[in-house]
């Protein structure tokens, strides 16, 4: 069996990593090629394009790199028809991966979705696109079956790869302060950061008795984060969230 993944982004390839893992201990004789990164390649999964530069939200920066974003969608349809998978496993990033759905649906390759788009949250319009190009969604929220099924959309709960896999980092801690941590999620998106950073951080000066802790991405650079840092409760951990949160 073939299976060809596309991420988008670096949060959806380090789900589609923990997802690798799993249906490899299935059945280890799947072929599986992937528009992702470095977490799909270390799990031994043949990398047709990296995604560092895919990722962009806000219309402005989605008109700035209209064309760039246009030639990582043709060069990603144009590799799964090359590599001619039984199916194809988009992961979030649903305004990259619709498109991709739509094409692989016309060219009859069976499309399932791993960690669906939130339209229970917004952007319902979106309900049509899944239910006309999604063969199955594969949720991580035991609720998604339920909305899902309303709408006549086939759902399966396959568990929460944040909950089922924080485990394997608890041996792998990062023993950063002996004070209580609170973890900084920002995202993984450098316009989200740039939005959300400095209103989390904002509240680290009425809580000096917590360490905060950043989990940053190492491709944006240090001086990136650090231009963010407000208060000396403030450290930065790379590419190392789910260590983050077993602390």
């Amino acid at each position: 069996m073939k299976l060809y993944i596309v991420t988008g982004e670096k949060s959806g390839d380090l789900q589609a990593s923990i997802l690798v893992e799993k249906l490899h201990v299935v059945n280890n004789n799947i072929k599986i090629r992937a528009f992702g990164g470095e977490h799909l390649k270390k799990t031994g999964v043949e990398i047709s394009s990296e995604i560092n530069r895919t990722s962009v939200m806000g219309l402005t920066n989605v008109l700035m790199q209209i064309n760039t974003i246009r030639k990582k969608i043709n060069f990603c349809k144009t590799d799964i028809l090359k590599f001619n998978p039984n199916a194809i496993i988009l992961v979030d990033y649903p305004a990259f991966n619709l498109r991709i759905a739509r094409f692989a649906k016309e060219h009859g390759i069976q499309v399932f979705y791993y960690i669906a788009p939130k339209v229970w949250a917004w952007n319902k319009s979106r309900l049509n696109k899944i239910k006309k190009y999604i063969d199955s969604l594969l949720v991580i929220f035991p609720f998604e079956v339920d909305f899902f099924k309303k709408h006549n959309i086939d759902a399966i709960y396959v568990g929460n790869p944040l909950i089922s896999h924080i485990n394997k980092f608890k041996s792998n801690k990062l023993y950063i302060s002996k004070k209580n941590i609170i973890a900084v999620l920002p995202g993984s998106r450098k316009q989200e950061i740039s939005k959300i950073l400095p209103i989390m951080l904002s509240v680290s000066s009425s809580f000096k008795k917590y360490q905060f802790v950043i989990a940053g991405i190492s491709d944006f650079g240090n001086d990136f984060y650090e231009s963010f840092i407000n208060c000396d409760n403030i450290k930065i951990r790379y590419d190392s969230t789910y260590s983050l949160l077993s602390e």
